[in-house]
């Protein structure tokens, strides 16, 4: 998952700052490139948002096993969703060619009700903030009702993470819903200052990974009680087999509107 997230990031990026050093050359450049674009994004959201609902299985079932079943599920929606998304982008008016400008734009009309920012951009965004922020509560949850509430770090990292999520998206999601039902005018300057604001999630995600340790624990806890077991019954085996032996002897930028 952390992987997939981190190649999903890494050719997000690489394909935003291709725009600075290449001009776009048309209309097919800008459908090509944002549909690439939306496709990594929408991958990297969704990966982070999975990693909230892997947490939390964890967590419930205390043992990695757990999630094995939802593996198939995982790979079935980071595939179909994104290209469904990034596919629509290209394939649709989302995207233009500024002949003026020579870069690629997304039109906003005054007064007009931008649909395909709403249902492309707006909407799936804001599910998976949601269930992300969600998941990670109910693990934390999970953790203190099994008695594992640790330091108050640990409680401290579960309330930050859904506050990340609040302080990277809400101001650009806030942002495109007024400029999807036309209440304000797009600013260059602001898409910019928005757009890094989001994108600097991975670094404070990084931080806030440090209820890893209360997880393992977690994990832990249920595999010692089932190694005891197994130790215990191979030590009776050892015991009947060998009676000699005695119990001491064996233990959105300016070119792409995201």
């Amino acid at each position: 998952m952390i992987l997939t997230l981190n190649a999903a990031n890494t050719i997000y990026c690489f394909m935003k700052i291709s725009g600075y050093i290449y001009k776009p050359s048309g209309l097919p450049y800008c459908k090509t490139a944002i549909t690439i674009l939306r496709v990594f994004i929408c991958m990297s959201i969704l990966a982070s948002t999975l990693f909230g609902h892997t947490l939390y299985t964890i967590t419930k079932y205390e043992s990695l096993e757990a999630i094995e079943k939802y593996m198939k599920r995982y790979l079935l929606v980071l595939t179909v969703v994104p290209l469904t998304l990034g596919l629509s982008s290209g394939l649709t008016n989302y995207i233009s060619y500024s002949q003026t400008q020579h870069t690629c734009v997304h039109l906003i009309y005054p007064g007009e009700i931008d649909t395909l920012l709403i249902f492309l951009v707006i909407i799936p965004t804001a599910i998976c903030c949601i269930l992300s922020a969600y998941w990670f509560i109910k693990a934390g949850g999970e953790l203190n009702a099994k008695g594992l509430r640790g330091s108050k770090a640990d409680s401290i990292a579960l309330l930050i993470y859904p506050g990340i999520v609040i302080f990277c998206w809400i101001p650009i999601l806030t942002y495109n819903v007024l400029k999807g039902f036309g209440y304000i005018q797009p600013s260059e300057t602001v898409d910019v200052v928005l757009s890094n604001i989001y994108q600097f999630q991975g670094l404070l995600d990084a931080v806030t990974y440090g209820i890893a340790p209360r997880v393992k624990e977690c994990c832990a806890r249920r595999y010692s009680r089932i190694n005891e077991k197994d130790v215990g019954s191979n030590h009776s085996l050892v015991i009947l087999s060998s009676p000699n032996l005695t119990d001491s002897e064996s233990q959105r930028d300016h070119y792409f509107q995201i």
